[in-house]
């Protein structure tokens, strides 16, 4: 029996009923990601709302923003980072691969530097959401996160070089606490630099000519939370997580504002339209 149907109806106004719930629909969201290069349901504009209000959140009464799976929350995020009225505005997806000293770090002051970081490039903090992404199942080794991030003309160099800052452009010596000298004077650059931020934008224009580009937009939020699922029944019913506290996304506070706002007035909006009245 469903876990939803075990609750008594007093239960189902509980915190555990909004949980479950929400993971159920992050796995139906998943299957239809993953069923769209098998089902071949034709090509669909990553600008197309009632396509993407249909295939994520077709049921009649939506749970609130706050209470959303993070895999649909994201997938809110990423409908409203395509939408954008200014058409010089594109967002871009981004691999950004940790060096062991960012990979030490608390979560919070990870996303903290990271913003920091951001907004002494730009002069503000752009609309951007990421995972986290660990390379092995019992996290205890290194990790990566994936995210999308919306830039404007010339964005792209600046975002590239502001992770690489962060990453460490240098190699320092840990008991001098300055940069390592090649033979030829120069300074040596650090190891993993080379690899450290990587756009996958040709990759999306592959998926985007065979599968469409509604699929090779929405299919990297997917991607991106598909560890998700198994964290979650891990820390809940085996224990098995390490980092038992460590948050799995994080979406800056403007997007996620936006895309609370975003999720009112056109996702629970339809559902209203759609509801008879009695």
């Amino acid at each position: 029996m469903d876990a939803v149907e075990k609750l008594t109806k007093r239960g189902r106004t509980g915190k555990n009923f909004y949980r479950i719930k929400a993971l159920r629909n992050a796995c139906a969201a998943r299957a239809r990601t993953l069923s769209m290069k098998t089902q071949n349901p034709g090509f669909f504009s990553k600008k197309d709302i009632t396509h993407f209000i249909n295939t994520y959140f077709s049921e009649k009464t939506p749970v609130p923003y706050s209470r959303l799976s993070i895999l649909n929350k994201i997938l809110v995020c990423q409908c409203l980072l395509h939408n954008q009225p200014d058409a010089t505005a594109n967002a871009h997806p981004f691999v950004f691969r940790l060096s062991p000293e960012l990979n030490a770090m608390s979560d919070s002051y990870l996303r903290k530097a990271i913003q920091r970081k951001l907004k002494d490039i730009f002069g503000t903090t752009p609309l951007y959401w990421l995972t986290t992404e660990y390379d092995n199942q019992k996290e205890q080794y290194g990790k990566h996160l994936n995210g999308e991030i919306l830039l404007r003309p010339g964005g792209l160099e600046k975002c590239e070089q502001a992770f690489k800052e962060l990453f460490g452009l240098h190699w320092i010596n840990s008991d001098t606490k300055k940069p390592r000298m090649n033979a030829d004077g120069t300074i040596r650059q650090k190891k993993g630099l080379r690899f450290a931020i990587d756009f996958p934008i040709e990759s999306r224009r592959n998926q985007a000519r065979l599968y469409g580009e509604f699929y090779s937009v929405f299919n990297w939020v997917s991607y991106g939370t598909k560890q998700f699922t198994r964290r979650w029944f891990a820390r809940k019913y085996t224990k098995e997580s390490v980092r038992g506290k460590e948050s799995f996304c994080f979406i800056s506070s403007d997007l996620n504002e936006l895309s609370t706002q975003f999720y009112n007035e056109n996702i629970k909006v339809s559902h209203c339209l759609l509801t008879p009245t009695s």
